[in-house]
Order: structure tokens, then C-alpha cells, then sequence
């Protein structure tokens, strides 16, 4: 943001109300029994982007040389490429992607043969007119196999939170197209709040991994993702987009955290040929005296995720009522990452 007179939190409320996005509910069925990873969304995310690739990809050359990564959905999407302003995002080594794939809450280590399998794809601003790109490019990626025994997947269906079914049996329903919608920036009830990491949330400071949550650092790093795919991905001026209003009154709200810990696990890049650690924090975070600035940002970050490796369902979270201040309205068996058995080191994809 390069605005140097902060504005009000109305005006940055309504700059982050500008975002759309698109919910697809996809379900997928493994043609005999599969064994899978401990997470799915690093398999997911892969997956699609290779099914991707193959799919729109006429030149067959590395992305950051190809004359025509800047109009290819690809790259769009999974290898965003800086634009002539690149130096807006200084704290970012790159543009945050406009799509998150979100898989299931709970570990899912084996799969019997036709038993569903559902994840979300998340589409961010102009994002969601590649949709049908993206569902039959995952359903290819399925049915050529996941899981390091490549198990045939089929893709059921895609539908949208209202039921509508908009892909089925290969093919892009063209009549039932999903309906995009505003950011959910719903204000919050009196009290006490807990934010729930379910996803392991990996924030840096100066290239070093934070090992303990810092709201600022959260609320921030939260703000830089917005911004920037509302100025990359939905045609935002950076002019427009001063979000600072709405985390200004850190300060005045107090972290406590609960049960909070460091999660360790890897995984392996099929594309770098190596091990990748992808640790990050993980538990229940206490936050007393939330104003309508952070409420907001907190809500776009349920949905947008925040830190590295958003892309493949990290950085989730929810924010719910404290328990001494009501029901959290989550199950706590499904309230944050959980894995079974736990991840011990790397899984291959």
C-alpha cells in the first residue's frame, strides 16, 4: 500500500469488500482402495497444477521465460507473474495466488474404492471465471491417479454452497454457472474470541519462520495477502487500497495463546525433486478487545487463509466465541489440523 495519509476503518472495510469470491464443493471417488498422504492439499494442489499445465500449456517452456505467462491461466492461477508494479509488494516474494485449495478437516490416510473424498476450490476476484479450467483439469489429474500408487480417481461432481451441481461426468455445466459473492466481513458478538489455526499457519519474519503466534505479524501478513489480490487479481488501484485502519488498534487487543504449537512436516516437490519443510503453528488463540477493524480483516482471513503455502489449504483458520462465552460452534474434534497417524517427516505425493 503506498498511501502515506492513513484512511478510516469504513474506507478499508469497504476497499476489502470490493473482493469476490467463488466456493465450489468438488467430491472425488478413488477406483479401488488408495493409501494418501497425511495432508491432501499439498497432493490436491499438485495435482491440479500439473493437470493444469498440461491442459493450457502450448509452449512447453519454463514459466518465467514464457512470452505468454501473463495471459495464461496457468500461470494466472498457480505461477502468478509480477507485473510492471512488483515493487508494491516489498515484504512478498510473490504475488499471492487467487485460488486455495481446501481439503477435508480431518487426516484421510486410506480411502476404500468409491468412498468420497470432498475438498474445496476457493476462486479470488477475476479467478473465478477460470472455474471450469479448473474443475477439468483436477478431474483429469484424478483419473490419471493420486497417491503415491497413483490410484484412478473419478470426479464426481462439482456443486456450489446452494446445491447446484455446475460440473458432472466430464463436462462443464455452461447453464448453471455459480454465482460469485462479496468476502463474508459479518461483525462479531461481545467478548472474548477464540481464532482457531487449523491448518499449520507459517508466518517469516526477515526469512526466519515464526515458532510463536504474533497477532500484528498475523494481522499484517493477512492485510499485505488482500491487498494484493485485490489490486492483482480484482483491478484494484494500489491508490485505493490502504488497509492499515484495520489492524491500527492492535495494540488495544490482547493474544493469549491456548494450546498453540509448532507442527513439523515436509513434503516432496515432484517439480524441485527435493523436500520441502513445510511446518508451521497450529492450535487455539485466545483474542480479547477485537475492534471492527481487525474483525473485519479477521473474517477476510477465514476465507482468503494466510502465510505461505495458502495455495494448498495452509493458513486456515476460524473465528468462533470463546467457550466461557458460548459454544465455539466447531466441533473440537474437527476444530484444527489433525492427521492419523500423525506425519512423521516427508510423504511423497
Amino acid at each position: 500500500m503506498t498511501t502515506t495519509n492513513i484512511g478510516t476503518v469504513e474506507q478499508a472495510r469497504a476497499s476489502l469488500a470490493r473482493l469476490t469470491m467463488l466456493r465450489l464443493i468438488t467430491r472425488l471417488a478413488p477406483e479401488a482402495d488408495a493409501r494418501l498422504p497425511g495432508y491432501l492439499g499439498s497432493m490436491l494442489r499438485g495435482a491440479l497444477a500439473m493437470g493444469l499445465k498440461r491442459m493450457v500449456c502450448v509452449v512447453k517452456s519454463p514459466c518465467r521465460s514464457c512470452l505468454l505467462r501473463r495471459d495464461c491461466i496457468y500461470t494466472r492461477l498457480i505461477e502468478t507473474p509480477f507485473a510492471a508494479d512488483e515493487q508494491e509488494l516489498r515484504a512478498q516474494k510473490d504475488i499471492p495466488h487467487p485460488l486455495v485449495v481446501r481439503p477435508p478437516d480431518r487426516g484421510v490416510r486410506s480411502l476404500a474404492a468409491g468412498e468420497e473424498l470432498r475438498c474445496e476450490l476457493l476462486f479470488f476476484g477475476q479467478a473465478a471465471r477460470f472455474w471450469p479450467f479448473v474443475c477439468t483439469a483436477l478431474d483429469r489429474a484424478a483419473r490419471r491417479g493420486l497417491g503415491a500408487d497413483r490410484i484412478p480417481f473419478r470426479m464426481l461432481d462439482a456443486t456450489a454452497p446452494d446445491g447446484t451441481v455446475v460440473y458432472r461426468d466430464r463436462v462443464a455445466l455452461g447453464d448453471c454457472a455459480p454465482a460469485v459473492a462479496p468476502l463474508p466481513l459479518d461483525s462479531l458478538p461481545a467478548g472474548p474470541m477464540l481464532l482457531r489455526l487449523r491448518t499449520p499457519l507459517r508466518l517469516y519474519r526477515q526469512g526466519e519462520p515464526l515458532t510463536r503466534f504474533e497477532l500484528s505479524a498475523f494481522l499484517r501478513t493477512a492485510a499485505r495477502r488482500a491487498g494484493a489480490i485485490l489490486h492483482y487479481h480484482a483491478g484494484v488501484p494500489w491508490e485505493e487500497l490502504d488497509l492499515r485502519p484495520l489492524f491500527a488498534g492492535v495494540a488495544g487487543c490482547a493474544a493469549q495463546e491456548e494450546d498453540v504449537r509448532w507442527y513439523a512436516w515436509e513434503r516432496w516437490s515432484n517439480r524441485q525433486r527435493q523436500s520441502i519443510g513445510m511446518g508451521g503453528l497450529v492450535g487455539d488463540v485466545r483474542l480479547d478487545g477485537v475492534d471492527a477493524g481487525m474483525a473485519a480483516l479477521l473474517r477476510a482471513a477465514e476465507e482468503l487463509h494466510v502465510g505461505k503455502g495458502a495455495i494448498m489449504g495452509l493458513g486456515r483458520v476460524n473465528l468462533v466465541r470463546h467457550p466461557q462465552g458460548g459454544d465455539c460452534g466447531i466441533p473440537a474434534e474437527s476444530a484444527m489440523f489433525n492427521v492419523s497417524p500423525p506425519i512423521a517427516g516427508c510423504h511423497r505425493e
